[in-house]
């Protein structure tokens, strides 16, 4: 007798979800329980995903907040005939004047920074 997909699949639930189920009452480890039920460790946390309610399918970690963006200005200085320089002013907190060579990964640490701690 040929078997199709949909029932292998039947017959793999039927053998995983009493593990799932014993699983669950034990108290264990995952790694501890599959140790005691001589299971593959791996095969046991692919069914236990797989069986498990679609809103326990969401990632544990929680959605940051976003912060609000500050409202940033660039305006051109005209200090000295021949000098670029560029003023960023971010909301009414901070003020910064960048010359034509500036460090542009350290202005993105430092923008980083202000971001993460403006109280503005």
């Amino acid at each position: 007798m040929i078997r199709n997909q949909a029932q292998v699949r039947a017959e793999k639930i039927s053998y995983w979800h009493p593990h799932v189920q014993e699983w669950l009452l034990s108290g264990l480890k995952t790694k501890d329980y599959c140790a005691q039920a001589d299971l593959n460790h791996d095969q046991f946390k692919y069914w236990q995903y797989q069986l498990a309610p679609e809103s326990k399918k969401r990632p544990k970690k929680p959605a940051r907040p976003s912060k609000p963006k500050l409202f940033c200005e660039l305006k051109p200085l005209d200090a000295q005939p021949g000098f670029k320089a560029v003023e960023l002013k971010v909301g009414n907190c901070y003020s910064v004047t960048l010359s034509g060579d500036f460090d542009h990964p350290l202005l993105l640490k430092l923008l980083t920074l202000l971001e993460g701690h403006s109280s503005c």
